[in-house]
């Protein structure tokens, strides 16, 4: 048996390149804890995001850049690149509506 302990990822082991970010309020349900590259949405232009869930019509417009575990300012990647792999519950529309926003997902 084995003890080895998995350690969490590093921003730069999810975010390759960010040419542009923002620190923004992200909504984080009271129950849930969001992962350094959770999918974001944001309909007001930037200014506030909440996690991205997959649909006909998703649009991630936003990659977290940290781990966060409560409502609350953080920064998130808006323009730039990003490991897909290490994106939680990344689906193929997400991964296209990331890149038509500016956000590649190699």
């Amino acid at each position: 048996m084995s003890n080895v302990i998995e350690q969490p990822l590093k921003r730069s082991e999810v975010i390759v390149e960010d040419i542009q970010t923002v620190d923004a309020e992200v909504s984080v349900p009271t129950d849930e804890e969001y992962a350094l590259g959770t999918p974001l949405v944001s309909s007001d232009g930037g200014k506030t995001f909440s996690k991205a869930v997959d649909a006909e019509d998703v649009v991630v417009n936003g990659i977290l850049g940290e781990y966060l575990s409560q409502s609350g300012v953080a920064n998130v990647l808006v323009t730039g690149e990003a490991v897909a792999k290490h994106i939680p519950d990344l689906t193929d529309r997400m991964q296209k509506s990331a890149f038509e926003n500016k956000i590649i997902l190699v």
